[in-house]
C-alpha cells in the first residue's frame, strides 16, 4: 500500500503566520512560506500510520527547485520522514500523478483536488479543519476500504478510549497486533525503556511483548483474555499479591535516588486474566518516570474495591521497600494521581470508539474521581 500527503496545509499550519504585511500569494510561492510555516498538529502521527502500512510519499504543487527547502523542514519538524520521496505535481493534475505513483490513498487540504469518496481510486481525504483524532478515524475507514477492494482480509480498529495516546487493533494476515503513536520520539523512549525494563519481570505478570518500534510508534502483542472488571471478584482478587510484587519490582529499577518507572496501570479495566489463565497488563502506554507512589494510589483508587483488599495490596508491595514515603510524597502521590487520570481520560474521549460500554466505563469513573482523593492507605507507613 502506498499513501501520499499534500505538503502545503498537510504538513504546515500557514495559520499560525502572521501575513498582514507582506504580498500573500507571493509568499505562498516562495521559499519563505516553507522556512517559516510551523508543522500542523497530528500530521507526524499520520504519517507514523502510513509508514505501518506501507510506503509514504509528498506530493506537491511546489516545483523542483524547492525540494531542499522542503527537505530541510522536514529534518527540523518531522525527522523521521526526512528522507521520503518528493514529486511535485507541476502543469499535471494531483489525480494524474497519484495514479503513476499508485497511490492508494492521498491527504490533501484542497477541495479541488479531492472528490472524499472512499469508492474511487485513489481514495483521497480533505484534511481541512478537521482534529487529528477525526482525519485518522476518516483514514481507518479508507485503510479498510483498500483492504477490502483488494479482497484482504485485514482491518484497522481504534482502541483508544481509556488510553492517552491513540491505540489501534492491526489485523494482518490473521495475526492481531496492537499499535500505539506517541506525539514524540521522547514519549516513544519513555515507553520504549519502560517495556525493556517491565518485560524483564515478565514471570510475575505477563507483559505484551514490543514486537516492532519506529520512531513515532510501536507494536505489540494482543492479549486475548477478559478484564478483571468483567471476571468474578475471586479472579480480581486472587491478583493483588501477584499485581504488588509487579509494581515492587518495577520501582527497584529507580532511574535516580527520587524517580522511577510509574506504570498507571493496576487498574480494573488493564489487568486481564488470560485465556491461559495468566495475569496480564494490556496497555503501559500511560507509564511515566515519577513518583512511585502514584503506582499505589491508582491501584488503590482504581483496582481495589473495599480497604481489606487495599491492605492486602500495601502488605505484598511493602515486602519490595526499603524505604517509606514521606507525607509529602503521598499527598504529591494523591495529586499527580488525580491530574493524569483526568488526561487519560479527556484524551481518550479525543478518538471515535463506537463501543459504548467503554465510552459508559470512561463516563463512570470520570464521575467517581470528579475530585482529587485526599485519603490512603500509605499514610500508616508514612515516616
Amino acid at each position: 500500500m502506498k499513501f501520499s500527503l499534500d505538503f502545503d496545509g498537510i504538513f504546515t499550519d500557514e495559520s499560525q503566520l502572521d501575513l498582514s504585511v507582506v504580498n500573500k500569494e507571493w509568499f505562498y510561492w516562495s521559499e519563505y512560506s516553507i522556512m517559516y510555516s510551523p508543522i500542523r498538529k497530528g500530521v507526524r502521527q499520520v504519517a507514523s500510520l502510513f509508514q505501518y502500512f506501507g510506503d509514504v510519499i509528498i506530493t506537491t504543487a511546489r516545483p523542483f527547485k524547492q525540494h531542499k527547502s522542503i527537505r530541510n523542514w522536514l529534518m527540523q519538524n518531522a525527522p523521521e520522514l526526512a528522507t521520503i520521496k518528493i514529486v511535485s505535481s507541476g502543469n499535471q493534475h494531483k489525480l494524474s500523478i497519484l495514479k503513476s505513483e499508485e497511490v492508494s490513498i492521498h491527504i490533501d487540504d484542497d477541495f479541488l483536488n479531492a472528490s472524499n469518496f472512499l469508492d474511487i481510486d485513489p481514495i483521497i481525504l480533505i484534511w481541512s479543519y478537521e482534529s487529528p483524532a477525526e482525519i485518522i478515524t476518516n483514514i481507518c475507514k479508507a485503510i479498510n476500504s483498500v483492504f477490502s477492494n483488494s479482497n484482504e482480509a485485514n482491518s484497522i480498529k481504534i482502541l483508544s478510549l481509556g488510553s492517552s495516546t491513540p491505540t489501534f487493533l492491526i489485523n494482518r494476515d490473521s495475526i492481531l497486533r496492537k499499535i500505539k503513536i506517541f506525539q514524540n520520539e521522547k514519549d516513544t523512549q519513555r515507553i520504549k525503556s519502560f517495556y525493556s525494563v517491565a518485560e524483564n519481570i515478565n514471570e510475575i505478570v505477563f507483559i505484551p511483548k514490543a514486537t516492532n518500534w519506529f520512531p513515532l510508534l510501536m507494536e505489540c502483542e494482543f492479549v486475548e483474555g477478559i478484564l478483571v472488571e468483567s471476571s468474578a471478584d475471586t479472579d480480581r482478587i486472587n491478583a493483588i499479591p501477584l499485581l504488588a510484587n509487579f509494581l515492587g519490582k518495577l520501582h527497584s529499577h529507580k532511574i535516580d535516588d527520587t524517580l522511577c518507572y510509574v506504570s498507571n496501570a493496576i487498574d480494573q479495566f488493564n489487568v486481564c486474566l488470560t485465556t491461559d489463565k495468566r495475569i496480564a497488563l494490556i496497555d503501559l502506554g500511560d507509564c511515566l518516570i515519577g513518583n512511585k507512589w502514584m503506582d499505589i494510589v491508582w491501584a488503590e483508587q482504581l483496582y481495589c474495591s473495599n480497604t481489606e483488599e487495599k491492605e492486602i495490596f500495601l502488605q505484598h508491595y511493602s515486602k519490595n521497600i526499603k524505604q517509606a514515603p514521606t507525607k509529602m510524597e503521598i499527598e504529591n502521590a494523591l495529586r499527580d494521581f488525580y491530574s493524569w487520570l483526568h488526561f487519560v481520560i479527556a484524551s481518550g474521549r479525543k478518538w471515535n470508539n463506537e463501543d459504548r460500554s467503554r465510552v459508559a466505563i470512561s463516563n463512570h469513573i470520570s464521575a467517581l474521581r470528579a475530585t482529587p482523593p485526599t485519603d490512603s492507605l500509605l499514610f500508616k507507613l508514612c515516616k
